[in-house]
C-alpha cells in the first residue's frame, strides 16, 4: 500500500513540473514572436496606448529583423510619415509620429524609440536590416558657378546654416552640422564638404568660386544719421537714384530698388534704408532722424481754374468723403481727406475753401472755389413718413417754432425753422404742411401732414383763481371782465373766443368757462353787487320833516328805514350822503351797492312857535305892569 503511495506521488509532482514547463515555454515563445497571436490581440486594441500600463512600442512596429530599405530624401529626413509606415504593422494606425523618435543611426541602421512625450509607451526598436541609400553631397547642391552672396558676417563665420541654405537645392533639408564649410576670402572660394562624424551623405567637396560679400550698409551711407537731409514731397512718393544719393557717402556707389530702398516717415522725420534682398553690395538697414519733406502748395494738387463749376450733394456738404475730395483735384486720391486736407462749404455764396490739415505730410496752403452748386435735397427726405402721427401742443401751433419742426423731422435740428422750413397748421383738417424756404441751402419742395393733433392744455392750469368777488351784475360780460381782471395769464389769450355759462338758477352764483384752445372747463364763484335802489325803494325816498339840514339828520332819518337799519354795521357806515345844494335833497351811494339814489326831505319850520311865545310873553308883561300900577293906585 505504501508503495502504491509513493509511486502515486512520484507520478503527480512529475505532471505538475511539466506543466509548469510548458507553460513557461510558451510565454516565451509568445513574449519573443512579434507575429504570436498574443502579440496580434494586442497590436489590434486601439485603446492599450491611452490606458495607464506602459506598452512596449515593439507591439506596433514589425519584427526588428525585418529588410528595410530607405531613399536618400529618407536618409536625411527619416523623422517622416513614410518612415514610420515601412515599419508599422499592417492595418496599424494607433502609432503616430507624435509617439514615436525616428533617427538614422551612425552604424546605418533605422531606430524607432518611444516619445517621451508618449507617457504610455516605452522601449526601443533597432532595425538592423537597414538598406539606406546614401546621397552625393554635390546632388544635394546648387551648381558650382551660381552666383552666392555671403554677408560680412557670414564670410568671418561661413560654418553657418544660413550659408549652407544659400548653396543647397530648392526643397533640400540639410544641417549645417552634416558638412564643414570654410570660405578664402583671398580666392573668393566657398568649400561645402560632408563632415566625418556624418553618415547619411558622401562625396568629395564642393567649390563654389562666384562669391560676392556685401558690408553693412552703414559702410556706404552718411554719418552721423542725425545730419538734416531735405527731400521733395515727390522723392517721397517715388525715391529716385538722386533721393538715395542724398544718404550716401559717395553717390552711386549703391542703385535704387537693386541695393536699397527707402521708406518715408514724414511725421517722425525719419527715413528707413533697407538693403533689397539680393543686393551683392551690402546688407542691413539704416535709420535717418532728421529728414525734412518739402510740403508742395496745395494748389500744384486742385483743379484749374478754381472758378469752375464743381456740383456736390448736400450729403457731401455735411460729411465730406474722399469722393468729396476727389471732385476738386486734378488726380483722384492724391491726396486724403482729413488726413491732408478739409473742405468748408459756403452754400449761400456758392464757394468751398480747401485747407491743409496741420500735420499734413505732403501740402501746404488753401484754395477757394468759387462756383460750388450744393444740391439741394427733397424735403421729404429730411421729413417722417406723412400719414404719421404728429402731436403738437397748442401753443405750437401758435408759435411754430423749432420744437414744433422737430416733431416732423427724422432728426432733430437737421432742418432750422424759418432758414430752411416753414409750418402752417390746419387745426380743422388734422394738416400741416412743411415748405422748404426759398433760400435755405439744405432742402427744396414742401410736405403735407395728413393727421395731426393738436394737444390742448388743461384750462384749469391757466384758469387758476375761480373766486371771482363781487361783480356789478349777473352776466356773461361781467363774470368774463372779473375773471381776466384775476387771471393775468390769460391775457394772451383770444379773449374772443370763451364761452361762459350761468347757472340756470339764477339764485345761484356760479358760471363755467370754456375755450376751444384748452382742454376742458372751469367753474367760477362770484357775488353779485346789489343796486342801492333796490333796497330803497321809490316809496321810501321822502324822508319827511327834518329838525335841520344836515348830512347826521339825513342818515338818522335813514336808520329809521327798516331796510336801512337791517344793514350792517359796515354796510351803514358805508352809505355816503352828498346834499344837493340849495334843495332839501340828497343823494346817496356805498361801496357795498351799485348805482345812486336820490331821497328828499323838508326841515322843520319854528316862525308861528316864537310868534305865539312872544305874544304870551308880552300880554304877561302887560298884565305886569297894570298890576303893579293899580297897586300903586291903592296905595
Amino acid at each position: 500500500m505504501c508503495k502504491k503511495l509513493i509511486a502515486f506521488l512520484v507520478f503527480s509532482f512529475i505532471i505538475i513540473n511539466f506543466s509548469i514547463f510548458s507553460n513557461n515555454v510558451t510565454g516565451k515563445q509568445t513574449e519573443n514572436n512579434p507575429n504570436s497571436s498574443t502579440s496580434e490581440v494586442r497590436s489590434s486594441d486601439d485603446s492599450t496606448i491611452l490606458n495607464n500600463k506602459k506598452t512596449h512600442i515593439q507591439n506596433f512596429l514589425k519584427h526588428n529583423s525585418t529588410r528595410i530599405t530607405l531613399t536618400a530624401e529618407e536618409v536625411l529626413n527619416v523623422h517622416q510619415q513614410s518612415v514610420l509606415d515601412k515599419i508599422l504593422k499592417p492595418n496599424q494606425t494607433t502609432l503616430s509620429l507624435n509617439n514615436v523618435v525616428l533617427t538614422f543611426a551612425s552604424t546605418k541602421h533605422l531606430v524607432a524609440a518611444a516619445s517621451t512625450t508618449a507617457s504610455n509607451l516605452e522601449g526601443t526598436v533597432t532595425y538592423n536590416n537597414t538598406t539606406p541609400t546614401i546621397a552625393q553631397l554635390n546632388s544635394l547642391l546648387k551648381s558650382t558657378n551660381t552666383a552666392i552672396i555671403l554677408t560680412s558676417e557670414e564670410s568671418r563665420n561661413p560654418n553657418h546654416q544660413s550659408v549652407l541654405n544659400k548653396v543647397l537645392n530648392p526643397g533640400q533639408n540639410l544641417s549645417s552640422e552634416m558638412v564643414n564649410i570654410s570660405f578664402n576670402s583671398s580666392t573668393s572660394e566657398l568649400k561645402i564638404a560632408v563632415a566625418s562624424s556624418c553618415c547619411t551623405i558622401t562625396g568629395s567637396e564642393v567649390v563654389f568660386n562666384q562669391i560676392s560679400v556685401t558690408q553693412d550698409l552703414s559702410t556706404f551711407t552718411k554719418t552721423p544719421t542725425d545730419q538734416a537731409i531735405t527731400v521733395t514731397q515727390a522723392e517721397t512718393t517715388n525715391p529716385t537714384q538722386a533721393t538715395v544719393n542724398k544718404f550716401l557717402q559717395t553717390p552711386d556707389t549703391l542703385t535704387i530698388n537693386t541695393d536699397v530702398t527707402i521708406t518715408f516717415n514724414a511725421n517722425e522725420r525719419k527715413a528707413t534704408l533697407a538693403v533689397v534682398a539680393n543686393s551683392t553690395k551690402a546688407q542691413g538697414s539704416v535709420v535717418f532722424t532728421n529728414v525734412t519733406v518739402e510740403k508742395q502748395d496745395l494748389s500744384t494738387f486742385t483743379k484749374t481754374p478754381t472758378d469752375q463749376a464743381i456740383t456736390v450733394t448736400q450729403a457731401e456738404s455735411t460729411t465730406q468723403t474722399q469722393d468729396t475730395l476727389n471732385k476738386f483735384l486734378k488726380t483722384a486720391n492724391k491726396l486724403t481727406i482729413n488726413t491732408d486736407v478739409t473742405i468748408t462749404f459756403n452754400a449761400n455764396e456758392r464757394k468751398a475753401t480747401l485747407a491743409v490739415v496741420a500735420n499734413s505730410t505732403k501740402v501746404q496752403g488753401s484754395v477757394v472755389f468759387t462756383n460750388v452748386t450744393v444740391e439741394k435735397q427733397d424735403l421729404s427726405t429730411f421729413t417722417k413718413p406723412t400719414t404719421e402721427t404728429i402731436t403738437v401742443t397748442q401753443a405750437e401751433v401758435t408759435s411754430k417754432d423749432q420744437n414744433a419742426l422737430n416733431k416732423f423731422l427724422k432728426q432733430a435740428g437737421s432742418l432750422t425753422v424759418n432758414t430752411d422750413a416753414t409750418i402752417e397748421f390746419d387745426t380743422t383738417n388734422k394738416k400741416a404742411t412743411i415748405t422748404a424756404t426759398p433760400n435755405s441751402t439744405k432742402a427744396q419742395g414742401s410736405v403735407v401732414f395728413t393727421n395731426v393733433t393738436v394737444e390742448k392744455p388743461a384750462l384749469n392750469t391757466t384758469l387758476t383763481v375761480k373766486e371771482l368777488g363781487q361783480i356789478n351784475a349777473r352776466t356773461q360780460a361781467a363774470v368774463k371782465a372779473a375773471m381776466l381782471s384775476k387771471n393775468t395769464n390769460l391775457q394772451n389769450v383770444d379773449q374772443n373766443r370763451f364761452t361762459i355759462t350761468l347757472d340756470t338758477d339764477a339764485s345761484k352764483s356760479n358760471a363755467k368757462v370754456t375755450h376751444p384752445d384748452f382742454a376742458g372747463e372751469v367753474e367760477v364763484s362770484f357775488s353779485v353787487q346789489l343796486k342801492l335802489e333796490s333796497i330803497l325803494t321809490s316809496t321810501q325816498r321822502d324822508l319827511g320833516k327834518l329838525p335841520e339840514r344836515s348830512v347826521d339828520a339825513v342818515r338818522k332819518a335813514l336808520l329809521t328805514k327798516k331796510i336801512i337799519s337791517s344793514l350792517t354795521p359796515e354796510q351803514q357806515q358805508h352809505l355816503k350822503i352828498e346834499l344837493i345844494e340849495n334843495k332839501n335833497e340828497a343823494d346817496i351811494s356805498s361801496s357795498d351797492f351799485s348805482g345812486t339814489i336820490r331821497i328828499t326831505f323838508s326841515v322843520q319850520s319854528y316862525t308861528g312857535l316864537i310868534f305865539f311865545v312872544v305874544t304870551v310873553l308880552s300880554l304877561i308883561i302887560i298884565m305886569f305892569v297894570i298890576t303893579i300900577k293899580r297897586i300903586k293906585e291903592v296905595k
